[in-house]
């Protein structure tokens, strides 16, 4: 067993096997730490220093945004040797970070400004420190996912979360305010640097070779533009939200995505390290690739609308019994977030078979339409609705780009809608059985006390498997079913 979780299989299914098992991990273990440490940091700081903080992420994100080459995106999908194009890529990474770190220093005054926060001046002006750091990152980590070797870049977002957590609790207990929040970031971004250099043997040097970059860029391309289009949406509803009513609700709403993307956060990187290259690898062979994409689809649905379910149900009362009741007002924001995220990864799967197939353009051209319009609902929608607002316009988004991309990858593999039936059933039936039993409990234990609380979502989990385990024994479909589609495919070779 240990064998074959530390050395790559001859074969695609003991690779994509083997990958997913180390995403999982992977994505479990930071779950664990991240959600620890935004629940503790959430019990300790109130919600204005968690808005001060969002000044920065949102300034971080929207220029990470505007600046995505989508390079890595293309050595993946690219057949060949790679080692020739990471010298170019780690050159263009290092002048992006300093590109962004200097943007961010120069505007961070008339950022705060704008949100009405002159406080977060400062703050915004040191977290410029985590690009410039990111952008020196060593550029072979990219093998780890193409070579589908997730084990190790385990061991870098392990080391670079555990640094994140233990500074950003002990600087909260001593602070307690939201340089906790910026210095762990920080020191998590040094953490990575030092082990990406740890984990890969490769030196890239400064070496810039035109061609390879005009090479990539064509893929990168539309990329970038989605990216751009869409960084107005992922962002604007902070800043809109932020200038609107200030730092306090900007600070809810950050909670609300935190919490209720906690899971479909975790997971869409694993589909884009894992499902993306395995579809590039299968490009060739259309009857394999259909197979993989329904079997994809299929187990991501019957996970994520559960735990969405699961986490709308129980929302009022966690937050009130963990963080306290400081952050009641989140409450709405989350419950609607956490079904956007469904459909979120669900467009994951969707966008990486049309990566892994060659059709890059139709998935930036949805980013960009959707995008628009959710541009046109934000302000009047967080006008009149404040927190609760901006979380719809996410959902109704999330739903928007999800159909589309499912109708046009049903298209590229010729798959009838009918292959949906028994995924959606399955979907209704896993959700229901966590649904019901913990409506009945909060109505049943009202008002909950945290061992109840414990206890309920212990239910919710112990009805789902038992559930799966029923379709997959009496039916022979669900979840259960999959993992064994899987196993047998592994065993196979």
């Amino acid at each position: 067993m240990a064998r074959w979780l530390f050395h790559p299989g001859a074969n695609l299914p003991h690779r994509v096997f083997r990958a997913g098992f180390w995403g999982a991990a992977l994505r479990i273990s930071m779950q664990l730490l991240g959600t620890a440490r935004i629940l503790v940091l959430a019990r300790l700081l109130d919600p204005k220093d968690f808005g001060v903080f969002g000044v920065a992420l949102v300034s971080m994100g929207f220029l990470q945004a505007i600046l995505h080459f989508g390079f890595g995106d293309a050595l993946i999908q690219k057949k060949g040797d790679i080692v020739g194009y990471l010298n170019t890529t780690w050159v263009l990474q290092i002048v992006r970070g300093m590109a962004l770190a200097l943007v961010l220093i120069l505007g961070a005054p008339f950022i705060a400004a704008f949100l009405n926060v002159p406080e977060a001046t400062t703050l915004v002006q040191v977290m410029a420190l985590a690009l410039l750091l990111r952008g020196f990152r060593n550029s072979a980590l990219v093998h780890f996912a193409r070579d589908l070797e997730l084990h190790k870049s385990f061991f870098l977002q392990l080391f670079q979360t555990l640094a994140e957590v233990v500074v950003g609790i002990v600087l909260a207990v001593i602070w307690r305010n939201a340089w906790a929040l910026v210095l762990s970031v920080i020191a998590g971004e040094i953490v990575a640097l030092v082990v990406s250099y740890i984990i890969h043997p490769y030196r890239p040097r400064l070496r810039f070779e035109w061609a390879k970059f005009k090479e990539l860029y064509h893929f990168g391309l539309w990329l970038n533009l989605s990216s751009m289009v869409s960084a107005f949406t992922s962002q604007m509803d902070s800043l809109i939200l932020g200038r609107l009513f200030g730092p306090v609700s900007l600070g809810s709403y950050q909670i609300a995505n935190r919490l209720a993307f906690t899971v479909s956060r975790q997971l869409s990187p694993v589909i884009d390290l894992v499902s993306f290259p395995a579809y590039a690898k299968l490009q060739d062979e259309v009857p394999r690739l259909r197979r993989a994409y329904l079997l994809s689809l299929g187990m991501t649905s019957v996970f994520m609308f559960p735990v969405a379910v699961a986490i709308y149900v129980l929302a009022h009362d966690g937050i009130a019994l963990i963080i306290g009741a400081k952050w009641m007002s989140a409450v709405a924001a989350v419950q609607l977030i956490a079904l956007a995220g469904s459909f979120r990864v669900m467009s994951r799967v969707c966008n990486a078979l049309l990566l892994g197939s060659g059709h890059p353009r139709f998935g930036s051209m949805v980013d960009i339409a959707v995008s628009v319009a959710s541009l046109g609902l934000l302000y009047p929608f967080i006008h009149w609705w404040g927190v609760t607002g901006a979380a719809a316009v996410v959902l109704l988004g999330a739903l928007a780009h999800f159909l589309p991309t499912l109708a046009f990858s049903f298209h590229v593999l010729r798959i009838g809608w009918w292959n949906l039936c028994p995924v959606l059933v399955v979907t209704l039936v896993l959700s229901a059985s966590v649904g019901a039993p913990l409506l009945l409990g909060k109505v049943w234990l009202a008002p909950l006390n945290l061992l109840e609380f414990g206890l309920l979502v212990i239910a919710g989990g112990i009805t789902y498997v038992a559930s799966a385990a029923i379709l997959w024994r009496v039916f022979n479909i669900g979840p259960l079913k999959s993992f064994e589609v899987l196993n047998d495919a592994k065993n196979s070779g």
